[in-house]
């Protein structure tokens, strides 16, 4: 059995002709549910703002600049939910 992580497809690696899981070496399988997901790519945008008008915000400033590099490294949604558990 593998992490059961979430992976897209840019997450994989090629081993052997195949894409696999980085971290078991396994091809993954392929689910569909629902789920619900939390918009963070909607905040990218107000975050950036929030940080260039309040330069402050984050103390120290070697964190703040780790804050600033993760949201302009681009932000996205994340599943919040998960629609059965199959242990």
């Amino acid at each position: 059995m593998g992490c059961e992580a979430f992976k897209t497809e840019k997450d994989l690696i090629e081993q052997n002709g195949e894409m696999v899981c980085p971290d078991h070496l396994k091809k993954p399988d392929r689910i569909s549910e629902k789920n619900w997901f939390f918009k963070l790519s909607n905040y990218q945008d107000k975050l950036k703002e929030l940080y260039t008008n309040n330069p402050d915000f984050v103390v120290p400033e070697t964190r703040f600049n780790e804050v600033k590099s993760f949201v302009n490294g681009g932000l996205i949604d994340f599943s919040v939910s998960r629609e059965s558990n199959k242990f």
